[in-house]
């Protein structure tokens, strides 16, 4: 086997120039991406400062201009609001939830909170099931003045089933 011959420190020649291109072409790039730093930079304060004048002058148009129909017509939504979200919507659901109806699914739900009443559609599987479900939201404590608003047997599904509208009036206290 032969020896290794390792030479750590060769002489030999190189060219000092490729050196001094590549530390001219980083010099370069260091210049032109500060120059893009500052450019940035400068563009970032001017449109800081648009932004800041705009702002003011808004803040001075709009300190005159509170219209007082404008402020009746905002708090009267307001209000209209806190009522809708006051409102017990967490029982009015739980109570339709728990009226598992065997061969019943609801389509829509459809709550007026002004006039206090909820319009339910759905899908029963026979008329047997759809008066099911209207006798026992007739015996929930939450709903009253219940009655079957429409119901058509849907002839021209395979199934034949029967779809329904029911109105009900839901009570808001506990």
């Amino acid at each position: 086997m032969r020896a290794l011959d390792l030479d750590y420190q060769r002489s030999g020649v190189r060219s000092p120039w490729a050196a001094w291109v590549l530390l001219a072409i980083a010099a370069a790039y260091a210049a032109d991406l500060g120059s893009n730093y500052l450019e940035l930079k400068a563009q970032l304060q001017r449109d800081e400062v648009r932004v800041v004048r705009f702002a003011r002058g808004l803040q001075a148009r709009n300190a005159g201009q509170t219209d007082p129909k404008a402020m009746e017509q905002e708090l009267v939504y307001a209000r209209d609001t806190i009522n809708r979200l006051a409102l017990p919507w967490g029982r009015l659901f739980k109570s339709l939830e728990s009226a598992q109806t065997e061969g019943l699914a609801l389509l829509s739900i459809e709550p007026d909170p002004e006039a206090g009443t909820v319009l339910l559609a759905g899908e029963g599987k026979d008329y047997l099931a759809v008066l099911t479900y209207v006798a026992w939201l007739r015996s929930d404590k939450m709903f009253s003045d219940v009655h079957l608003a429409k119901h058509e047997i849907r002839v021209n599904e395979p199934q034949r089933p029967v779809f329904f509208m029911v109105s009900a009036a839901w009570s808001r206290e506990p």
